[in-house]
């Protein structure tokens, strides 16, 4: 049996490393978790799917004025966090169940220690999930901050499929708002940590060389009461105020990352008009009729310069010696090297609603 708790002192090189998450928003971290872990922890991802314990992805769309379900083809997960976890998935993936009950909440308190404006709710406020994606389908723009979510302030995303290759597509972009898009690809063991509340994101549907790769994701989400407040630099645009404008400004991918997230039916059709009734009803806001028209500009701007400069193609992080993991108080940085160029997301028109 792995001794989980051997693993948690190696932490604290996350909070240590994401450096750029309170002046830019996000960060990537190459060899996010200790090898070993990593590795153990993807073993159980699979043994759980084995096991049949994996839920269908399902969620509820309005259609003809009633709300009608949907299950996501190639799609599930499981809750990992208590109450939710369930007593045969805890059985089966003790790993994974000490993460979430154990990691996540250090997680919490290390980030705070390092970051205190992000005055984070631990260990009350984490989320954790884990989710497999098979074949088509991707997920659309959206934010994490939500109506049905509004206190989440740091999402991380841990990759968690060996063996990904760049012909396999299914890459996370972020859109910072009015900055340049960021591409990421999941390579084994990638973290990338942002803040909830204020980074779109959306992720590339696979290539025909893709559709056939598992794609393992463990999502932590992580609860505070900075959401939509300042945090670590000033904010010329608030962000509540980006949330609210993005669909207009990023209309065209919001409509197209929606599109390549499902196959063609009556959920994507009720999704894609509920998300143009949202979109035009920004466009036709008298309060935002001046400003609209610049914003796009800029936003459009921002994306020409990106692929004038090549900001879109596949970044490379530094990859450190693993003795980040016995020396977390290491000096020397370990923050990841990027372009200039970033990108955002969030959920579109609302209309998701997911099944527990």
């Amino acid at each position: 049996m792995e001794d989980w708790k051997q693993f948690l002192p190696t932490l604290s090189s996350i909070a240590h490393r994401c450096t750029k998450l309170t002046t830019d928003s996000w960060d990537v971290l190459d060899g996010c978790l200790k090898p070993d872990w990593a590795v153990a922890l993807a073993s159980e991802c699979l043994h759980l799917e084995e096991k049949g314990l994996l839920q269908l992805h399902r969620f509820e769309f309005a259609a003809n004025g009633d709300r009608v379900e949907y299950q996501h083809p190639g799609r599930s997960f499981v809750d990992l966090e208590a109450p939710k976890i369930s007593p045969s998935v805890a059985a089966a993936a003790p790993g994974l169940a000490h993460f979430a009950s154990e990691a996540a909440p250090l997680l919490a308190t290390q980030l705070l220690q390092e970051m205190p404006g992000l005055a984070l709710k631990q260990p009350s406020g984490v989320q954790v999930k884990l989710q497999l994606t098979k074949g088509q389908g991707s997920a659309p723009c959206h934010y994490d901050t939500s109506e049905t979510a509004p206190h989440r302030q740091v999402t991380l995303l841990l990759y968690l499929s060996e063996g990904y290759q760049e012909n396999y597509g299914t890459e996370l972009v972020l859109q910072p708002f009015l900055g340049c898009p960021v591409k990421v690809s999941p390579t084994f063991n990638r973290g990338v940590i942002f803040l909830s509340d204020r980074v779109l994101h959306y992720t590339l549907p696979p290539t025909e060389d893709g559709t056939t790769f598992a794609r393992w994701l463990l999502t932590i989400w992580l609860d505070g009461d900075q959401v939509d407040k300042a945090v670590g630099q000033t904010q010329r645009w608030p962000p509540l105020l980006q949330r609210l404008l993005a669909p207009a400004i990023y209309s065209e991918m919001y409509l197209k990352s929606l599109e390549q997230s499902m196959p063609p039916g009556a959920a994507l059709k009720a999704l894609k008009l509920a998300q143009e009734e949202e979109i035009a009803s920004i466009e036709l806001d008298e309060s935002f009729a001046e400003m609209l028209p610049d914003l796009k500009d800029a936003a459009a701007t921002a994306a020409t310069a990106a692929t004038a400069t090549a900001a879109m193609r596949k970044t490379t992080w530094k990859q450190d010696s693993d003795d980040r993991y016995d020396s977390p108080m290491s000096p020397r940085s370990m923050s990841p090297r990027r372009g200039s160029c970033k990108r955002v997301h969030s959920e579109p028109a609302s209309t998701w609603i997911q099944k527990k």
